[in-house]
């Protein structure tokens, strides 16, 4: 499946008018927001550290794709009766959910 989200890297910045939220941004088109997060029932530092994560998703994403190309072409993600290792499963999974594909929620 081609690509869906908006292109990395993103960043974060507090947002406009002195309030307390936290904008998610493409690094460059910082005129438009990907996201707000609001404090919600966290404290601010749950929220800088919430909107530091998601605007790290782009970089994760290609990292993990990256690493699990690499591992599953030297065959290192099954074991020799060619079943998954659990962490590799694991990867494959966020993948998808990253990508909304499959059963992933």
């Amino acid at each position: 499946m081609a690509q869906q989200h908006t292109a990395g890297p993103w960043k974060t910045r507090t947002s406009p008018r002195g309030s307390v939220n936290n904008q998610i941004f493409q690094a460059k088109a910082e005129d438009l927001p990907i996201a707000t997060i609001h404090l919600g029932t966290g404290t601010v530092i749950n929220q800088i550290a919430n909107a530091r994560l998601i605007a790290a998703a782009p970089d994760l994403l290609a990292a993990l794709e990256g690493l699990y190309n690499d591992a599953q072409d030297r065959g290192e993600t099954t074991d020799d009766d060619g079943n998954e290792y659990d962490d590799w499963m694991f990867a494959r999974e966020a993948i998808a959910k990253a990508k909304g594909e499959g059963n992933t929620p």
